[in-house]
């Protein structure tokens, strides 16, 4: 009679969880502004298979849980409930970065916003997190995310080490990520394969002699895919070290 009363989805993920949607749809005959009810569990045991999906961490652990119910219409529907991550662990190995011990946990609301705080380790430290996701525009949400932390390493390979204090907000909106915050960085140690090689710049009496600089870059080379502003104070305390070929 028009009315879809049970619908279900199951998604396996293999070696890790599934997710899975109940739901109905009162008034299939009015299409997609259709009220639609129901719910949305996911339940994964493992996030390994997130390594094959990204290229910044070589190593992704952990457990994830998303229990949400689901209302308004199949063209907008509204989703609310809980989340949670456990035992999760980040790894880059050429960096010598891991976040261990991560739990994350907290609420997603009827206004498309995922709001979520935990704690997590690095070396010998501890840090805090918030994280605000708002997905008003889906194909770019905006990302706010809160970092404290004492004693982090941050970096920790043969040539460089470095121990952080971090208090900064980091936030992501339309292409452009602004930082704004305190890194404090009691300790350091600095080798010379990773000292930046000085600029060498055009002499001022230099004279092109065939064809002529472009007065302006084409468009998809002035076109930058990351935008960058804020104000980011930076201390280093008496435990930074520089050593040099010479000196330290």
């Amino acid at each position: 009679n028009g009315s879809l009363q049970q619908g279900r989805l199951s998604l396996q993920v293999p070696g890790s969880g599934e997710l899975e949607v109940d739901f109905s749809i009162p008034d299939v005959a009015s299409g997609t502004e259709s009220p639609v009810r129901g719910r949305v569990q996911i339940a994964l045991g493992d996030l390994a298979f997130i390594n094959r999906l990204q290229g910044v961490f070589d190593d992704v652990q952990g457990a994830l849980d998303v229990d949400l119910s689901l209302a308004g219409t199949l063209a907008d529907p509204v989703f609310e409930g809980s989340a949670s991550m456990r035992s999760a662990h980040l790894e880059n190995r050429a960096s010598g970065l891991k976040f261990s011990d991560i739990e994350l946990s907290g609420k997603i609301t009827p206004d498309a916003r995922s709001l979520l705080s935990g704690r997590f380790r690095s070396g010998d430290g501890e840090g805090r997190l918030n994280l605000d996701v708002r997905f008003g525009d889906m194909m770019s949400p905006e990302l706010r995310l809160g970092l404290r932390g004492e004693s982090l390493t941050i970096v920790d390979v043969p040539e460089l080490r470095v121990v952080a204090d971090p208090d900064i907000t980091l936030l992501w909106q339309d292409r452009m990520l602004e930082i704004d915050g305190r890194l404090a960085i009691p300790s350091a140690r600095l080798a010379p394969v990773y000292l930046p090689e000085a600029s060498v710049l055009e002499s001022q009496d230099v004279y092109i002699v065939a064809g002529e600089l472009p007065h302006q870059a084409p468009e998809q080379a002035r076109r930058k895919p990351l935008r960058l502003r804020g104000e980011l104070e930076v201390e280093l305390g008496q435990d930074v070290m520089v050593d040099l070929d010479l000196a330290r």
